[in-house]
Parts: C-alpha cells; sequence; structure tokens
C-alpha cells in the first residue's frame, strides 16, 4: 500500500508542476537528545520547488536513524516519507502551543519546547508557500494511511 501512495503523491507532485531534490549532507550527531546519550543520524537536504518558478524554492532538513540504513549506507528517503514529516510539523500551525506541548509530550514552561514549536511553524509555511494551503491538506489526504 505504501507504493500506491508513494506513486499517488508523486503524481499529485508533477501534476502540480513541483519537483524536488533529495542531497545527502552526511552522518551527524543528533543535535535533540540528551548529551549523556549521543546518537547518530543521516542529515538530508530536501529543496522543493515549482517549475514555473525555480527561484521560489524552499530547503527543509531531514534526519533518518541509521535503522533506516541498507547494508550499512544511507537510504535516500521517499518525498512521501518526507512531506509526512513536514506535515506532521505544520500541526503545530493548527494548535496552541499548550494543546501542541500536551500532544507531543513537552513540557510548556519550556523554552527549548517553545523553540521547536517556532520551528515547526516556519516549516509549515515555508512548505505552504510551495504547495499552498489546498495542496498542504491535499497532501495529508494522500498520506494519511502512509
Amino acid at each position: 500500500m505504501s507504493k500506491e501512495i508513494e506513486k499517488k503523491v508523486e503524481q499529485y507532485l508533477n501534476d502540480k508542476g513541483i519537483d524536488y531534490s533529495v542531497n545527502l549532507v552526511g552522518e551527524i550527531q543528533q543535535q535533540w537528545l540528551p548529551q549523556d546519550k549521543p546518537q547518530v543520524c543521516d542529515q538530508w537536504i530536501i529543496t522543493i520547488h515549482k517549475r514555473s518558478n525555480k527561484q521560489l524554492k524552499q530547503s527543509f532538513n531531514f534526519h533518518a536513524g541509521t535503522g533506516f540504513r541498507v547494508n550499512g549506507k544511507p537510504k535516500q528517503p521517499s518525498i512521501t516519507t518526507v512531506l509526512c514529516s513536514l506535515l506532521i510539523d505544520a500541526n503545530a500551525c493548527e494548535q496552541s502551543f499548550g494543546d501542541w506541548c500536551s500532544n507531543f509530550g513537552y513540557d510548556n514552561d519550556s523554552i527549548k519546547a517553545l523553540e521547536i514549536y517556532m520551528k515547526c511553524q516556519k516549516s509549515a509555511d515555508k512548505l505552504r508557500s510551495i504547495v499552498g494551503s489546498d495542496g498542504m491538506a491535499k497532501l495529508r489526504d494522500l498520506t494519511q494511511d502512509y
């Protein structure tokens, strides 16, 4: 089923004139875990743009744990996987900070949590600038069972 969903997402992006690139940055130390529990992950840069206006492009960081590697090598994430992650982040725009903290297990008295919440909102704004609000709704619909 996930391959079918990936094809539908690819077709939707193509129909809307949206292109993307996925580039490996490399292995990095995860910055969001406690320093006493260091772990590494693979960092990717995903750039999304409209074919009609290549000047309007947005780039996003995407991180995948080493468990997603194949034969010890980083496996490129599908655009559907990346968009699902971005759409989850975009949920921050649809709820108050307090509700977001409650839903994602953060302390609403944490500056670090507020910074993450604000980054999620910024990420959502970047994605919306390329696909639009209707596009975000359509992508949510397409990926709901992914």
